[in-house]
């Protein structure tokens, strides 16, 4: 390796790709640390959980709302790790996926008209009508009480905005459009 006017010069043969890769490989690498609070979209008290370095420096560690896993700080805080409620994880994690799936969907409804009304379904669209096609085209099962349309029932054509409680106080949008058939 030579040094030519203050720059580091590379040989022939060599690239510098090896530093890139350390790059890549730094990028992916995670921190375990143990939450001491709840964190929204990190995970709750009491959790272990893997962070990026940068998200541990910067936010969690200096507000302490977390400190560095290990096998010491594992033992010494292991009361926290013992009161981890699992039922509120998997339901934090249920409504993380569902909120990534539904915000994607976009649902096709297609109905026919009355002959009398051309802007009046033959069939309103209900919230079982709803549930069903997520259940058949999106394998995705969401219960049609969780599902509220203003007014019950879509009874007109166009777009809509219809509401999806999910227990125990979340609520999603799912976007509908009724077409004709």
């Amino acid at each position: 390796v030579g040094v030519w006017g203050g720059w580091r010069t590379v040989p022939a043969g060599e690239t510098q790709r090896g530093l890139v890769s350390v790059a890549r490989k730094a990028a992916k690498y995670k921190v375990p640390v143990i939450l001491l609070a709840d964190v929204p979209g990190t995970g709750f008290r009491g959790q272990v959980v893997k962070v990026k370095p940068g998200h541990a420096r910067n936010y969690l560690l200096p507000k302490k709302y977390a400190i560095l896993g290990g096998f010491h700080n594992e033992q010494k805080y292991r009361h926290l790790l013992e009161n981890v409620d699992e039922k509120a994880v998997e339901q934090d994690k249920l409504v993380r996926s569902l909120r990534r799936r539904v915000r994607r969907i976009n649902l096709q409804m297609k109905r026919h008209c009355v002959k009398e009304h051309p802007t009046t379904l033959h069939a309103p669209v209900s919230a079982e009508n709803i549930s069903e096609k997520l259940t058949k085209f999106y394998d995705l099962s969401i219960p049609s009480d969780w599902i509220v349309i203003p007014g019950g029932q879509l009874t007109n054509y166009g777009n809509f905005l219809v509401t999806v409680r999910v227990p125990p106080n979340e609520t999603l949008d799912l976007k509908v459009s009724v077409t004709r058939r």
